[in-house]
């Protein structure tokens, strides 16, 4: 999945710390449903990250856990607060073309 994404990532200069299990690991989902998650959560990283970048997926009694870690330094507060709201955006010059969705959507989807 994320080598679908690998010249963003050069791009950017993002050398993701990658920590996912060597375990096999087994679950009943949609797979286009996991596949869009993936690309909301990887592409927000690309757009909006400002420094470390940690992806790690593990096995938690019994349960699959996802971990996308970026740091942001353009964030406030009440941006934080808001991140996986519909239609927000942290970005107060609204110039871009972003519509807000692609965090609520990946959240929705869990």
């Amino acid at each position: 999945m994320l080598t679908g994404f690998y010249d963003q990532f050069i791009e950017k200069q993002i050398e993701p710390d990658l920590q996912i299990t060597d375990e096999l690991l087994f679950a009943d989902v949609d797979s286009s449903a996991v596949k869009r998650v993936f690309e909301n959560l990887i592409n927000n990283v690309i757009r909006h990250s400002t420094g470390t970048v940690t992806i790690s997926l593990k096995e938690n009694e019994g349960n699959i856990v996802l971990i996308f870690k970026n740091e942001a330094d353009n964030l406030s507060e009440q941006d934080i607060d808001k991140l996986f709201d519909r239609f927000y955006t942290a970005d107060s010059s609204r110039s871009s073309r972003r519509t807000g969705l692609g965090l609520s959507i990946a959240y929705s989807l869990c």
